[in-house]
């Protein structure tokens, strides 16, 4: 059910049914255990404004842990408790210093983890305990409470931090993805309120006004690893006062403590010495001080001494202070308390002493004394309204002789005052889980006393655990009474109740049967020689009026006498039974899952336990679950199964004979069915409870119907009648039951979400009599089971699934059915003739009409709300109300979200049958697409305009749901920037993005475009063209890097166009708009984009053969229809003679060297204007020389051809080279210098004189040259002298292998490569072998 659903229906049960629900429902029993002093784990406490408490803590449920919130008054009384949905308690990090704080409005928020779905809340809860916002998801969460009352909430990872007020308004909302890495050290609230938190060493505020973020480096902090909280304060002028932990020396530790102002700057620096031995389970905390001051403190997790100094704001020490016994600090409104608890063992008494520590000087003033009259103290204590304290007891005893705290203490919080009057103690009460699920297990949940009048009631102690308790509540007066907990034997499923409320408890092993009574003492017990083979230890029972048991246990069937003699056990071939009954002539029905998986087996055994037959239901081609059994009171047994997406009853006879089967389909859009329940009248007449569904019952998508389907005896079908009873929520019958008169009460849950069942009454004929969604609710009775008793009353068991008002409950309820329903119905009396578009909202009359059809008044107001009887989508509607003294209303705002035709809506209201409207078409909705301009003109050229596309149509409910997709805005050659969707009112969907608009970029365009399976029409928007204003731009020019500035070579100038909106529109002219003299402009480079404002982009403009001297170069803009013409410029450069050597080459990252005197060469450069990297040398006319290519540092590559020669240099001289690269790999280089080039007379002379053992001048002097990157000592490192063993002998020497390297890299071959150079222990002494070792070791090229 929807919560607008919900809240309608509740309040018509409240507003004008309530007398009528209040009266029908006759009692409501809950079956759990009363409930009990709950101890609070990691408890918290906080003051209110008005003096109240609100205490926060973990308790364990017996299903989970949860998270309890309770607000004590002053004079402590709890005024309420929540429970927050699936809390799982506070959270145990330094996030949680703060778990809860308190708003000047008297609410409190709260932090902490839940379950399902998995995730990290806050949430506010007002003073008088309505949830007020929840705010779930992600990582950790932290709540700190703003200066101005706000709420700052921080969650992990990427950080997100948000701005709330306590009402739940969103201020600002911030997604920080930079933050550094490191250990969060501490956060806080600045002098300024706005948010900080320290990393390692990087402080990261973010503004209080817009959450803007700033980070700056904290100089000098003391590092140790941050393991506590409190190890951040925030101080004036926005300054931060950290501390990193206490550092272990002999009889003393240390506790450096730093300030530092908002800039990240130390101010200052204290190392506060603490003497005495490290104790283990130490720390350090802060506190602020009077006068901008700090205290430090050092205490333990222990029961130690504390220790406390204060700073003063300039860092000096103004008084320490060793506090013995003293083992807690708590920060008071007017300084620091000091705890101090003694406990007497001797007398059984215990002294708690609360000081207040003055800020002057550190005394201890006369304390309050909290004295208690047993050998327990409290453990942990907090701050209080006016000064006091609230004491509490955590976790383990930590004072001799540590006895367990009892659980009413440690679900105990005191408040301690001056004046024991004003004390209170407040003990916190929960009640246990319990759940009236079935685990599995098919024998009914109910079943009445005998001989005592009432009903027992099986319940568990939680989904997950399958250990029952039976309760016998009494029929008259709803009171509970005897119980019966399934602590012993195997899970016990059935009734093991015996006549005299005994309960027979079956073990699979030891003893058999024990009975044992209420209080728990054992009556008898009988033990057997037999021991189940396999199967689970879940046992069956079935007691008969005489008190015979019939019982399973595994595979094994058994019977004994009421007073515990076994008289068989019989192996079933079945080992996890889910039902057995015992029929008139005491033979034993026996149903369960087949061993083999995949079917159904039913055995049936005779009163001596002899094996009759076996019977397997088994669909072809599927697999058959079990869903619901009944033996009737006729000796046949009914079957209820699933299998091929289909309902199935079977109906078997005494003999074990197939009579009928019948079959439940689905409808279209919900083609699958599932079973719930199964009834039987007195006529021999069968009854199925179920809902179709559209393949899943829990998923966010989830459709389903509760349906009720008949048949005779004989098995002809009665009638089907299938209807949606709670609107858009899938549903499923629970539990039947029949009244005499044929009639049939159906019990209806939401199988997603949490709304109360519906209770549905249908007539013997199989209309519907009324339904009703207030008699299971208040609290919720979901997992219904219904039992109509002697009277003619019903009895319904269920559960209400943990929530705000607790853990989950089970209770049994007795409804008056007579009264309920009315005798007026309802009708439609207007529906859509014409079909409707999908999600536009649409109109239904309904009225109230007689029997006769005659309008009637309504004496009460009458909530009228929308189903869907037939479809596969769900309607929305906040529906009407049919006042009193009207006979109809008028719901206007109905919605459909499905396309689709023969729709079948019906109208519903408690107390009445729904009314089933007219068949509707729904049909794709019409769209409309425009664009419009966000930004207010003038428009001028190459400003920044925000333009929105927008698809007008009713708007889905998901964006998953359009099943099309927005083409723009766009615009011809336009350029954007923050771009995102938008969503609105009467949008389908809609997207903006800021422009850069030009005439270029008109017009703006959009379509929207519909798949063939969308729910929408396509539509296109009409172009729109925006009036552009022309600007005038700035116009500069600077000079080329690549320049030689020597005559005859070209001088190019990057030329750069710019609006007064600082937008560099260079890339958007056309170049011959350009002008320059003596040339022309040759090419565009665009770099950057629209977010910097294309900074860095020009245009390449060039002036060709200038003369030797000073050159003035003019260069202007004519302009275009978006720039006016910009003035004209006139650099000027100075042009010299001299000879210009150019190339083009990719070289890796190499630069160009020439050793020739007076060169000076530049590149290589990529040019777009040629599409190549280019370089250059300009040298001395007439000059001969080498041009070397070097690599980058550390690069072992090597360029070929390399050195390029030179002669009689002169003009302007395209060369060519380097062709090729490669990569020295190889130990044994060739290119020892790192010049790029491969050299005898360099190269070579290196590795032989460095086979001689020289280094630095004498090793360089004559075999280097200005190009040569290496210094003598970097070529000793380059040259590894074991690489260089070329003849094998296991020796580097210069008379053997340098020379060999020598002559290789001079080109000699053959017998002249190795002539006297091969040593007396050579492996390879051949001109093939060395050559080889050459090429496949250091590189040369392949030669014969």
């Amino acid at each position: 059910m929807t919560a607008r659903m919900a809240r309608l229906l509740l309040a018509a049960w409240v507003g004008v049914c309530a007398a009528n629900a209040v009266a029908q429902v006759e009692w409501v029993t809950p079956l759990g255990d009363p409930a009990a002093p709950a101890p609070l784990m990691l408890q918290r406490a906080v003051a209110a404004p008005d003096g109240a408490t609100f205490v926060v803590a973990n308790v364990a449920d017996g299903e989970a842990t949860r998270l309890r919130v309770s607000r004590i008054s002053a004079a402590g009384v709890e005024q309420w408790v929540r429970w927050p949905v699936n809390g799982s308690g506070v959270l145990g990090s330094w996030e949680t210093t703060l778990p809860a704080v308190t708003h000047a409005d008297g609410s409190v928020s709260l932090s902490y983890f839940r379950n399902t779905p998995y995730g990290y809340c806050a949430a506010n809860y007002s003073a008088t305990g309505d949830l007020r916002w929840l705010r779930c998801g992600g990582n950790a969460a932290a709540i700190s409470l703003a200066a101005d009352d706000d709420l700052y909430i921080v969650a992990g990872t990427p950080r997100q931090v948000s701005k709330l007020a306590a009402t739940g308004q969103v201020r600002w909302e911030v997604t920080d993805t930079t933050y550094p890495s490191g250990n969060l050290v501490g956060h806080g609230i600045d002098s300024n309120g706005n948010y900080v938190e320290l990393w390692s060493s990087t402080i990261r505020t973010w503004s209080y006004v817009d959450g803007s973020i700033s980070a700056v480096n904290a100089a000098s902090l003391p590092y140790q690893t941050p393991a506590r909280d409190l190890r951040l304060i925030t101080r004036s002028n926005r300054n931060l006062v950290v501390t990193r932990g206490l550092a272990y020396a002999s009889n003393a530790t240390t506790s450096t403590v730093t300030r530092h102002t908002s800039t990240g700057a130390q101010s200052w620096s204290t190392t506060v010495t603490f003497p005495g031995t490290f104790t283990g389970n130490e720390y350090d905390v802060l506190f602020p001080a009077d006068a901008d001051g700090v205290y430090v403190v050092r205490t333990s997790t222990g029961i130690t001494d504390t220790q406390v100094a204060k700073l003063s704001a300039a860092g000096a020490v103004l008084w320490q202070r060793h506090y013995s016994r003293i083992h807690r600090i708590v920060e008071g409104p007017n300084g620091l308390i000091g705890i101090r608890s003694d406990v007497n063992v001797g007398s059984g008494s215990s002294d708690s002493f609360i000081f207040a520590i003055a800020p002057a000087d550190g005394a201890l003033g006369s304390p309050i004394i909290y004295s208690r009259s047993d050998a327990f103290a409290p453990t942990d204590w907090f701050a209080a309204a006016n000064g006091r304290v609230i004491a509490s007891f955590q976790g383990n005893n930590p004072f001799p002789p540590y006895a367990a705290f009892p659980n009413a203490l440690l679900a105990s919080s005191a408040y301690v005052g001056p004046a024991v009057a004003s004390r209170w103690v407040v003990t916190a009460l929960s009640r246990p889980a319990v759940s009236a699920q079935q685990s599995e297990c098919l024998m009914p949940r109910l079943s009445r006393s005998s001989p005592a009048p009432g009903w027992w009631s099986r319940t568990q102690r939680a989904p997950q655990s399958p250990r029952s308790t039976w309760v016998n509540t009494d029929t008259a007066t709803g009171i509970a009474g005897a119980r019966s907990a399934n602590d012993t034997g195997d899970v016990d499923c059935g009734s093991p109740i015996t006549p005299d409320a005994a309960r027979i408890a079956v073990n699979s092993y030891g003893q058999r049967l024990q009975k044992v009574n209420f209080n728990g003492d054992l009556i008898w017990q009988s033990a057997s020689s037999l021991f189940p083979t396999s199967g689970s230890q879940r046992a069956l029972t079935s007691i008969a009026t005489s008190g015979a048991i019939t019982y399973t246990t595994g595979n094994l069937l058994g019977r004994a006498t009421i007073s515990g003699t076994i008289i068989f056990e019989t192996d079933l071939g079945m080992i996890t039974p889910q039902f057995l009954a015992v029929d008139t002539d005491a033979s034993v029905w026996v149903v369960g899952p087949n061993p083999n998986g995949g079917s159904v087996k039913v055995v049936k055994a005779d009163a001596s336990g002899a094996l009759q037959w076996t019977l397997t239901i088994d669909a072809p081609s599927c697999s058959d679950t079990l869903r619901a059994v009944r033996l009737s009171a006729a000796g046949v047994l009914l079957v209820a199964t699933e299998a091929c997406s289909e309902g199935r009853v079977h109906r078997i006879s005494a003999n074990g004979q197939v009579v009928w089967q019948r079959v439940i389909g689905g409808t279209v859009a919900q083609p699958f069915v599932q079973v719930g329940a199964l009834a039987e009248d007195t006529a021999g007449n069968v009854f199925v409870g179920a809902c179709t569904h559209n393949g899943s019952l829990t998923a966010d998508n989830a459709r389903a119907a509760s349906l009720v389907a008949s048949w005779s005896g004989s098995g002809s079908e009665r009638w089907n009648l299938r209807r949606d009873l709670f609107g858009d929520a899938p549903e499923c019958v629970t539990s039947l039951d029949t009244d005499t008169d044929g009639s049939v009460y159906a019990a209806s849950s939401v199988t997603r979400g949490t709304s109360p069942p519906v209770l549905w009454a249908i007539a013997a004929s199989g209309s519907e009599l009324w339904r009703h969604a207030g008699l299971l609710a208040n609290p919720d009775a979901t997992f219904t089971e219904l039992a109509l008793d002697s009277t003619g009353k019903l009895v319904a068991l269920g559960e209400a699934p943990a929530g705000q008002d607790g853990p989950r409950a089970a209770t049994l309820r007795r409804i008056a059915l007579a009264g309920i329903g009315s005798p007026l119905r309802l009708k439609v009396l207007e529906a859509p003739a014409t079909p409707v578009e999908y999600r536009a909202s649409f109109g239904l009359r309904v009225g109230l009409r007689t029997a006769a059809d005659v309008a009637a008044n309504a004496t009460s107001p009458v909530v009228v709300s929308l189903a869907v009887d037939n479809g596969g989508g769900s309607v929305s509607s906040a529906g009407c109300t049919i006042a009193v003294g009207s006979s109809e209303c008028s719901i206007t705002d109905a919605r459909y979200d499905a396309v689709e035709n023969n729709v079948v809506l019906s109208a519903a209201a408690d107390r009445l049958a729904a009314a089933v409207a007219p068949a509707i078409n729904v049909v794709r909705a019409a769209t409309a697409t425009t664009i419009a301009a966000l930004t207010p003109p003038p428009y001028n050229a190459f400003s920044i305009v925000t333009v929105r596309a927008s698809v007008q149509g009713p708007p889905p409910p998901s964006p998953a749901d359009i099943r099309g997709y927005l083409n723009g805005p766009q615009g011809s050659s336009a350029y954007t920037t923050n771009c995102g969707s938008v969503t609105g009112t009467g949008l389908v969907t809609g997207y903006q993005c800021d422009f850069l608009i030009n005439s270029a970029a008109m017009p703006f365009n959009a379509s929207f475009v519909a798949y063939g399976d969308s729910n929408y029409l396509s539509s296109t928007a009409a172009a729109t063209t925006l009036p552009i204003t022309a600007v005038t731009p700035a116009l500069t020019v600077t000079e080329d890097t690549g320049n030689t500035r020597v005559a005859g070579d070209r001088v190019r100038f990057r030329v750069t166009l710019t609006t007064p909106g600082g937008v560099n529109v260079s890339t958007f002219v056309l170049r011959s708009l350009l002008s320059i003299s003596g040339g022309g402009c040759i090419y565009t480079v665009a770099n950057g984009s629209l977010s910097d404002n294309f900074s860095g982009s020009y245009v390449l403009c060039e002036s060709l053969n200038p003369p030797v001297g000073p050159l003035s170069v003019m260069v202007s803009f004519a302009g275009n229809a978006d720039l006016l013409a910009a003035s004209t410029l006139a650099p000027t450069v100075t042009i010299t003679g001299g000879a210009v050597l150019r190339g083009s080459a990719y070289l890796s990252g190499a630069t160009v060297c020439s050793p020739t005197a007076g060169a000076n060469c530049s590149g290589p450069t990529y040019v777009g204007a040629s599409g190549s990297y280019e370089w250059a040398c300009s040298v001395p006319a007439g000059a001969s020389g080498q041009i070397f290519f070097v690599p980058p540092p550390g690069s072992p590559f090597v360029f070929q051809p390399s050195p390029i020669a030179f002669s009689n240099a002169a003009g302007v001289v395209n060369m060519s080279g380097p062709t090729s690269q490669f990569y020295q790999s190889y130990a044994c280089m060739r290119d020892v210098d790192g010049d790029g080039a491969t050299l005898a007379h360099t190269d070579g002379v290196l590795v032989l004189r460095r086979m001689f053992g020289l280094t630095g001048n004498a090793l360089t002097e004559g075999a280097t040259h200005a190009c040569v990157p290496r210094s003598a000592a970097g070529i000793v490192q380059a040259v590894s002298l074991a690489a260089y063993d070329i003849d094998g002998d296991g020796q580097t020497r210069g008379e053997t292998d340098g020379l060999l390297f020598l002559r290789a890299m001079l080109g000699f071959r053959g017998e002249a490569l190795i002539a006297d150079a091969i040593g007396a222990n050579a492996m390879r002494r051949t001109p093939t072998d060395i050559w080889n070792f050459l090429v496949g070791s250091c590189g040369f090229a392949y030669s014969p």
